[in-house]
This record gives structure tokens, C-alpha cells and sequence, in this order.
């Protein structure tokens, strides 16, 4: 989506058209370029954050996190 986008947004070396159609073509090939990067962006990893998994119910906790957040027992010592 984002390359015909471009190509759109860049009609006026392609095609040869009035100013108007011009400026919406390329309106257009501008808006899709940019949808087509947010599509792409959105589907991407944010961060990734280790997790110290419960030995004893398996949630996930976080990296510094000593107790276990679901059934409170303590965490076992961080491993290197």
C-alpha cells in the first residue's frame, strides 16, 4: 500500500494532467503512503520486556519482581 502510495504521489513525472487532478492524485498517494506505514508499524513489537516466570501458577512477572503478583509466593533468585 505504501509503494503505491509513492508511486501516486508522485504521478506528475508519469502522467501529464491538469494541475487539480494532479494535486488529488497525489493527495491521495499521500494518504495511502501513510496508511500503509502505520499498517506495517502497527503490526511490530513494541518493546520487549523479559518476564521472570511463577514456578508454581506460571504468570508472568515483572523482570525486578520478587514476589509473584497472581498467587504471591516468592520468586526464586534471578538466573544468569
Amino acid at each position: 500500500m505504501a509503494a503505491v502510495g509513492v508511486f501516486m504521489a508522485r504521478s506528475d513525472v508519469f502522467l501529464a494532467l491538469e494541475k487539480t487532478q494532479l494535486f488529488y492524485i497525489s493527495a491521495i498517494g499521500i494518504f495511502l503512503a501513510f496508511t500503509g506505514i502505520a499498517i506495517y508499524a502497527s503490526g511490530m513489537p513494541r518493546t520487549l520486556q523479559k518476564a521472570r516466570v511463577c514456578p508454581s501458577c506460571y504468570a508472568k512477572n515483572a523482570i525486578m519482581a520478587q514476589t509473584c503478583k497472581q498467587c504471591r509466593k516468592k520468586l526464586p533468585e534471578k538466573e544468569e
